[in-house]
C-alpha cells in the first residue's frame, strides 16, 4: 500500500493487496489463462472481439448505438463522421483502442493516458481536450459520494505517483489483471479529464493488461460491465469509497470464469484425450500394452464405444480387434484394463474411463 499527501486534497491510497476471501477466484481465473488453448476453442467468445468491446464501452453510458450499427461504423475511417455524436464517439472509442495496441511497446505514462484521452474526445465538443481539468468535477458514475480532486496540480501529482506505482518494484508481482483493473478504477476516481474520463480508464486498463500478455480477456470485461451494469455500478461505487478493488476484481473474475465456462470445458476435454493418448503410447513403448490392447483402448477412447465382453467377439467394430482371439484371452483383457483403471463399468458394458488421470 502506499499513501501519498496531494497539494490541495489531503491523503490518497494505492492499495494493491486483495482480501483473501478473493484470493482464491483471481487465481482460479488466472490458472483458467494458464491452460493453452486449442485453436477454436474460445471462437464464441473471441468472434468480433473488438467491436463487441466497442459495443460495451458505448452501451456502459446508455448510447442508443446498435451492435450492427457499431459493426459498420468501425469499418470506415474517421474522417467519414462529422456530424452525428453518436457516430463520432464510437469511431473514437475503436481508434483508442487501436491506439493503444500500437503502443504496446512503451510503457505506462500520464501522457499515454492523456493520447487515449485525446483519441476518445476528437472531433467532438468537449472543453480542453486532452488536458488535465482546472476545477471541481463529479464521478461519470453518478452520486457516489467521492469527490475527485479539484486542482491540476493534484491531477498532474496523482497521475505521476498512479503510474510509477504501476511500473515499480512494488508491484511487480502483482497479476496483470489486477494491474489493469487498478489502472481503470484508479483513473475513475480520479477523474482527471473534463470528459470520457470512464472510457480513458477502460483503453488505459486494456493497454495495460494486453501489454502483460492477456489477450481477450480486457476486450471482454467491457462486454460484462455492459452487461451488468448495476453491479459495474455497485462495485465502482465500493471502490470509490475504500480504494479496495477486492470487491471488483471478484465481481470481474467470477463473471469471467462462467463466460469462459464452456470454451474451458471443451479446451479441457481436448488437452485430456491428448493426455490419454500419450499416457497410452508410453504404456505400449513400456511394453505394459500390446499392440491389439493399445488400438483397442485408443479406438474406445476416441470413439466413446460402450461394448460387452460378448461384443468384443461378435460384433464391429471390436472383432476388428478381438475376432480372431479366443474368449480366454479377450477376458484376460478385460480384467487387465479393470486392474489398469483403463476402463470401468457402465449401465451397458463397460467404457472408456476417461478420467483415470484425473485426481
Amino acid at each position: 500500500m502506499r499513501t501519498v499527501n496531494t497539494f490541495h486534497s489531503s491523503s490518497y491510497v494505492f492499495n494493491s493487496k486483495v482480501s483473501a476471501d478473493v484470493q482464491p477466484v483471481i487465481s482460479s481465473l488466472e490458472m483458467l489463462l494458464d491452460i493453452p488453448s486449442r485453436p477454436g476453442a474460445f471462437a464464441y467468445l473471441t468472434d468480433s472481439l473488438t467491436a463487441r468491446c466497442v459495443y460495451g464501452l458505448t452501451s456502459i453510458d446508455e448510447s442508443n448505438v446498435t451492435f450492427e450499427q457499431v459493426c459498420r461504423i468501425i469499418t470506415h475511417d474517421r474522417s467519414n463522421f462529422t456530424q452525428d455524436v453518436q457516430s463520432i464517439g464510437t469511431i473514437n472509442v475503436f481508434c483508442a483502442l487501436k491506439t493503444a495496441e500500437e503502443k504496446l511497446s512503451e510503457q505506462l505514462s500520464p501522457e499515454l493516458v492523456t493520447l487515449f484521452h485525446s483519441e476518445l474526445t476528437s472531433n467532438m465538443e468537449m472543453p480542453e481536450s486532452g488536458v488535465y481539468r482546472k476545477s471541481a468535477a463529479r464521478c461519470e458514475d453518478g452520486d457516489t459520494g467521492w469527490t475527485p480532486p479539484t486542482s491540476a496540480l493534484d491531477i498532474n501529482f496523482l497521475m505521476k505517483h498512479l503510474t510509477e506505482w504501476l511500473t515499480c518494484e512494488e508491484t511487480v508481482k502483482v497479476s496483470p489483471f489486477l494491474k489493469g483493473l487498478l489502472l481503470q478504477m484508479h483513473l475513475k476516481k480520479i477523474q482527471p479529464f473534463h470528459s470520457a474520463n470512464n472510457k480513458t480508464a477502460a483503453a488505459a486498463g486494456i493497454f495495460l493488461m494486453r501489454k502483460h500478455g492477456l489477450n481477450a480477456l480486457p476486450y471482454l470485461l467491457q462486454e460484462i460491465y455492459a452487461q451488468n451494469r448495476d453491479e459495474y455500478l455497485a462495485r465502482s461505487a465500493e471502490f470509490y469509497r475504500t480504494s479496495d478493488i477486492s470487491g471488483f476484481a471478484d465481481f470481474a473474475a467470477r463473471r469471467l470464469i462462467v463466460m469462459m465456462e464452456e470454451g474451458t470445458r471443451t479446451n479441457l476435454a481436448h488437452i485430456r484425450r491428448n493426455s490419454l493418448e500419450k499416457y497410452l503410447a508410453g504404456l505400449l513403448d513400456e511394453k505394459e500394452l500390446i499392440k491389439r490392447q493399445y488400438d483397442f483402448l485408443m479406438m474406445l477412447n476416441r470413439t466413446g464405444h460402450v461394448f460387452r465382453y460378448e461384443d468384443m467377439l461378435l460384433k464391429k467394430p471390436f472383432t476388428a480387434y478381438y475376432g480372431k482371439v479366443s474368449r480366454t484371452t479377450a477376458a484376460r483383457d478385460v480384467k487387465k484394463f479393470l486392474d489398469m483403471g483403463l476402463i470401468e463399468e457402465a449401465a451397458e458394458g463397460y467404457i472408456f474411463n476417461s478420467k483415470f488421470l484425473s485426481i
